[in-house]
């Protein structure tokens, strides 16, 4: 959930909850390369790979060029371009 600026939408948050702004002239992270580094890393612990895929596409995600691990985790970038990943829980098999 993003909030408009103006506070949380109804006052009151049940979960998870994440804030943030527009910031003009934002350059995406160039990940996996280092001229404009991450701002920050973000695992999402799912239980099926292809299918939290597949609703993050849907969702609007593009899934990144360069997979390290596509067993274990895929590397989707939100709108804006910030890498992030959908990954098995450390203990799930493959």
């Amino acid at each position: 959930m993003i909030a408009d600026g103006e506070g949380v939408p109804g006052g009151v948050v049940a979960g998870p909850f994440r804030e943030g702004e527009d910031v003009d002239h934002q350059e995406p992270p160039d990940w996996p390369g280092h001229q404009l580094p991450k701002q920050m890393h973000l695992d999402l612990f799912v239980t099926d790979l292809d299918t939290a895929e597949r609703a993050a596409i849907g969702c609007g995600a593009i899934k990144a060029d360069f997979q390290p691990a596509p067993d274990r985790r895929r590397v989707l970038l939100d709108p804006a371009g910030h890498p992030y990943c959908l990954t098995l829980p450390p203990r799930a098999s493959v």
